[in-house]
């Protein structure tokens, strides 16, 4: 059932070249699917041909570990699913998939297209009218993104806990992270105001 509900949902959005504009630079890339995400090899390549240069070691690494790091975060969300769906849950584990894709096109597009943008022409970023740190934005803007994932989680337990009374714990756990990474969150904030 987890199968079939990741392949419907891959089906729809996989391989649709995205395109997003920064100032006269367009940054194009394709999502490869719930688990993969974005293949990081033709990412690299879509930006080196946006930038009219070819990365060095560092900073392909540095492409590299981001979106691995990216990934990892949605995949240890995603197991949830594998253990809870079943035909009560369907359209809530749905659901809950379909917003990974929606947080990562905003976060490729909003955050990393950004960062790289600003650290090609070696600036600090400016968003919402104040100046932030390059890779203290990214770090504060990840942390964001957790939030996010974890929001979304929250809502799919909750709407599960309705249907299977049996998950309040894991609930109150989740509302504890939550805190946390909200404490978090401001912090790497300030942190990143320059």
């Amino acid at each position: 059932m987890f199968g079939k509900l990741v392949e419907d949902i891959n089906k729809k959005f996989t391989k649709k070249t995205q395109i997003y504009k920064i100032n006269d630079l367009k940054f194009s890339w394709e999502f490869e699917g719930i688990i993969e995400l974005v293949n990081i090899n033709n990412l690299i390549t879509f930006c080196e041909n946006v930038f009219k240069k070819q990365f060095n070691k560092q900073q392909s690494d540095d492409i590299f570990l981001k979106i691995s790091n990216t990934r990892k975060l949605f995949k240890s969300h995603i197991d949830i699913v594998k253990k809870l769906i079943d035909n009560k849950t369907i359209n809530v584990s749905k659901e809950y998939l379909n917003s990974f894709y929606w947080n990562f096109k905003t976060f490729i597009e909003e955050v990393f297209f950004n960062y790289l943008f600003y650290n090609h022409i070696h600036n600090d970023i400016l968003y919402n009218n104040t100046f932030y740190d390059i890779d203290l934005f990214y770090e504060w803007k990840f942390l964001v993104l957790k939030k996010s994932v974890l929001d979304r989680k929250l809502i799919y337990l909750r709407s599960v806990h309705q249907i299977n009374h049996e998950y309040q714990w894991l609930i109150d756990q989740l509302k504890y992270e939550i805190n946390q990474i909200i404490f978090n969150i401001k912090t790497a904030k300030l942190k990143a105001i320059i």
